[in-house]
């Protein structure tokens, strides 16, 4: 009897063991969940909102113009951030009248269509800050969808690739 309990939990206890590495290995290179922490991506997401981190993708593609992303603050490494990627490799960005505006190779510059953006939102630039950026390979520019309230590219600069978490996929309320 005492043999077959002995049996029973070493069976058990090998279950247990292989079901915490595949939920490990789920959240380290898969997909994670996360709440929302301030005010900085309304009205895209709320304060306390939950949403999906998507690791899997970016293995595969790069994350492109709009997307929300989960990263590493570049400034506190052990805090992350939600932020909406509006530059990418090689962009030339220039911020003028309170807006985003993207030159293209022909340097005619076209403003950012940014509809998750309440209406009169406002990019405003810190005093002092550039007015212009070139993006350089393996960087993005990273803003809050609440520019009043988000601290983003702006202060920090562009972000590395390697400091992107993944893709935020919120979840609907």
């Amino acid at each position: 009897m005492l043999s077959r309990v002995r049996h029973f939990t070493g069976h058990l206890t090998m279950i247990l063991a292989q079901a915490f590495f595949v939920l490990l290995f789920f959240k380290l290179f898969i997909v994670d969940i996360s709440v929302v922490d301030g005010q900085s991506m309304e009205p895209s997401l709320w304060d306390g909102d939950i949403y999906l981190v998507d690791r899997a993708t970016l293995f595969a593609r790069a994350p492109r113009r709009g997307e929300m992303v989960q990263l590493f603050d570049p400034e506190d490494p052990q805090k992350v951030l939600v932020k909406r990627v509006v530059g990418i490799p090689q962009d030339d960005l220039a911020f003028k009248r309170q807006a985003v505006f993207v030159r293209g190779k022909d340097g005619q510059e076209v403003e950012m269509e940014e509809p998750y953006l309440s209406p009169n939102e406002q990019t405003i630039l810190p005093y002092g800050a550039t007015t212009n950026y070139i993006i350089p390979n393996h960087h993005y520019f990273v803003l809050g969808d609440h520019r009043g309230y988000s601290h983003d590219s702006r202060q920090f600069g562009p972000v590395s690739r390697k400091d992107i978490i993944g893709l935020v996929r919120p979840l609907k309320r």
